[in-house]
């Protein structure tokens, strides 16, 4: 199925403090408006704040038809980004739009379909990379066999493999057997565990995401 390439994408962004200032900042990191200039030349896109209570009319008001979950803040640290969260991703599932989710994102998935996170009690899952097994027939791998594919990890909690909320496929799992991607079956919704914008060169497998989403190449189940 191909649809139309999205024109405005809205990202979402980490809530952080400022040295010296009683003041918390929505804030994005750099390497965001790198992969974006790289992946999607063509389209506009915005940070979205963590306004809750106008998330919703934002992305109406600024014609938004594509979101990315970006990261950052694990879910429970921050009630006003959680909920920020939960309704830019509540918008689109009600309206269609395709939508990347990235480590939070995909945490923020498997919470909004009633699924449980795991807390990784040794950190092998942070500031290192690893190898995931992708299931085949799949935009992580389009081959007919299972592939590897090593990815940078930056995250405290986990899906545990039997513990997928209800509604979510996986198509990639690490070495312990946790979850590193998802798909939602019918929808334009991937989710992924590692950051692609992090990686020096854009990998193949999430610049094949990206355009499947965005791009207007959508063409897997």
């Amino acid at each position: 199925m191909r649809t139309e390439p999205s024109r405005r994408l809205a990202l979402t962004m980490r809530v952080a403090s400022a040295a010296d200032y009683d003041e918390p900042r929505d804030c994005l990191a750099q390497d965001w408006s790198r992969f974006m200039v790289d992946t999607l030349p063509a389209a506009a896109w915005m940070g979205l704040p963590n306004d809750p209570s106008r998330t919703g009319a934002l992305l109406e008001a600024w014609g938004v038809d594509g979101l990315i979950l970006t990261g950052g803040n694990d879910i429970g640290e921050n009630p006003r980004k959680d909920a920020a969260d939960l309704a830019a991703l509540d918008h689109a599932v009600r309206t269609g739009m395709p939508v990347l989710a990235v480590c939070r994102g995909l945490q923020l998935l498997q919470h909004r379909f009633g699924g449980a996170l795991s807390p990784i009690a040794d950190r092998s899952h942070v500031a290192l990379e690893h190898d995931i097994e992708c299931e085949p027939d799949t935009l992580l791998n389009p081959t007919s066999r299972r592939a590897t594919l090593r990815v940078n990890s930056y995250h405290d909690n986990a899906i545990r493999g039997d513990g997928l909320a209800h509604g979510l496929e996986p198509i990639a799992r690490a070495g312990d057997g946790s979850i590193e991607a998802v798909t939602v079956p019918g929808r334009r919704i991937v989710g992924v565990m590692w950051h692609p914008e992090r990686s020096p060169t854009i990998a193949a497998a999430d610049r094949r995401i990206v355009e499947a989403l965005f791009g207007g190449r959508w063409q897997w189940r």
